[in-house]
């Protein structure tokens, strides 16, 4: 049986940013507090997702636990038979718009591409809440620890592009060109 097109479900998904590898603490949108419709579905990430959030004002809030302050990924596990979007809030203020491609159709979940949020030690509510125009179905969050905090403009590139080189067996990074010139300062000095 195909859903009907009101459905909307959501899933949230945080992970830290750290430079250790973090594994993300999921969070099921049917075990959080919510305005919508908590509804069963075999093909949810629990069986379950919460729908009937295509009314402006409805939410869903994630009570979120960091072990420390700073920035973290979001990843939100969602179904839409068309494009859709909604407010991503950390203690009550708008962070985000949150962006929810359409999936092929109403029985598909996918995640959205992790959004950074600053979040403190402690307990945090991730809200995700329908605005004027927006329009989603939420299945999961998933939050980790960020692995690292762009410092300037243009870092996050950078990072991505010598990592992707890294991983292709390319040209080696900063830290080796870097070891490689000392090494090389290091023998002129010394001529023995």
């Amino acid at each position: 049986m195909p859903a009907i097109a009101v459905d909307r479900g959501v899933t949230v998904a945080v992970r830290a940013c750290t430079d250790g590898v973090d594994a993300a603490t999921r969070y099921q949108a049917e075990d959080a507090v919510t305005d919508g419709t908590v509804e069963a579905k075999g093909v949810a990430s629990n069986g379950a997702y919460v729908g009937d959030l295509n009314e402006v004002g409805r939410h869903v809030d994630f009570s979120v636990t960091a072990t420390q302050a700073g920035d973290h990924e979001v990843v939100i596990g969602y179904a839409n038979g068309r494009p859709g979007r909604a407010g991503l809030y950390v203690a009550e203020s708008r962070v985000h718009d949150l962006h929810f491609p359409a999936t092929p159709d109403w029985d598909v979940f996918r995640v959205t591409a992790p959004v950074r949020v600053r979040l403190e030690a402690g307990i945090n509510t991730l809200r995700i809440q329908t605005d004027a125009g927006d329009d989603q179905t939420i299945d999961r969050a998933a939050v980790r620890r960020a692995r690292w905090r762009a410092r300037r403009r243009g870092t996050v590139e950078r990072r991505r592009r010598w990592m992707s080189d890294r991983q292709r067996g390319g040209a080696p990074g900063w830290p080796v060109v870097a070891a490689a010139l000392l090494l090389l300062l290091l023998r002129r000095r010394d001529p023995a």
